[in-house]
């Protein structure tokens, strides 16, 4: 059973109205500036893996 400190952190994100904790990733996750990422994920520019082109539809 959980202690009240950790049910106590327990909140609801109000977008989708799960719980989530309060900046705390779930297990396999890292807490970054974009918010919980699979910890093998890397934050990365877009123009690093991909070629943008800029003026096509």
């Amino acid at each position: 059973m959980k202690n009240n400190n950790t049910l106590k952190s327990i909140v609801f994100d109000s977008k989708t109205m799960t719980p989530t904790t309060n900046n705390i990733p779930p297990q396999g996750y890292k807490m970054t500036e974009l918010g919980p990422l699979p910890e093998e994920w890397e934050v990365t520019r877009l123009g690093e893996v991909a070629e943008v082109n800029y003026g096509k539809a």
